[in-house]
């Protein structure tokens, strides 16, 4: 078990409050973000938490020891071959690392986003931090995050991950304005801006299905 901090973040700690393991981002983008290799799907949508849905009931207990922290990002497992689905999977956790402080915080650091996220995954998130001090809301809580595969095919890559999350929205008096969404898995489609990796968008492949990882 490993608690990340985000790559841009070092070797100073930002001032996290609690952070967001909450279905978040957009799923549409320009059609040369995904290369290809993502395949049309059901996206995440830049909102908080959705109420889960019913149907579908956790079937696998969690690795054990990889309970969500008070607040924060813990990273249970990763799988990935080599440096450079590696150097893909830590691009996906700055990534989620960083939404988590955004909506924890209700705040942007626009500079260092753009140095992970373009497109859909970049404006939406912006835009919902918006709608979170709009409505004096906060996210609140810490998730898991497994990274369970990582895909690359030329300029476009892959990365598949599981959340076990206790994050959620809640009222300036600490209430909450939701429900929790305990487990969700993501495809997050990865593209190259020149030399550098972004991510692009992320799809949502199960919601209430616990991680195999």
């Amino acid at each position: 078990m490993h608690r990340r901090e985000p790559a841009f973040a070092r070797p100073a700690r930002w001032a996290v409050v609690g952070l967001l393991a909450s279905l978040v981002l957009a799923g549409c983008s320009d059609a040369d973000d995904d290369g290809g290799l993502a395949e049309a799907g059901p996206t995440v949508t830049a909102s908080a938490s959705p109420s889960p849905t019913p149907t579908a009931e956790p079937t696998t207990e969690p690795e054990a020891g990889t309970e969500p922290p008070a607040e924060g990002l813990v990273i249970g497992s990763i799988n990935a071959d080599g440096a450079e689905e590696q150097a893909l999977a830590d691009l996906t956790i700055d990534y989620w690392s960083m939404l988590y402080q955004m909506y924890a915080e209700a705040e942007v650091d626009r500079g260092a986003f753009s140095l992970l996220a373009k497109g859909r995954a970049y404006q939406d998130p912006v835009s919902y931090v918006d709608q979170l001090r709009s409505s004096d809301l906060r996210q609140q809580g810490g998730a898991v995050m497994h990274v369970e595969d990582v895909t690359v095919s030329g300029r476009s890559a892959e990365v598949v991950s599981c959340f076990w999350n206790q994050a959620l929205n809640v009222n300036a008096d600490g209430r909450p304005a939701e429900s929790v969404l305990p487990f969700f898995q993501i495809r997050n489609v990865l593209t190259k801006q020149g030399p550098d990796w972004r991510v692009a968008r992320s799809i949502t492949i199960s919601e209430n299905q616990r991680c195999k990882s």
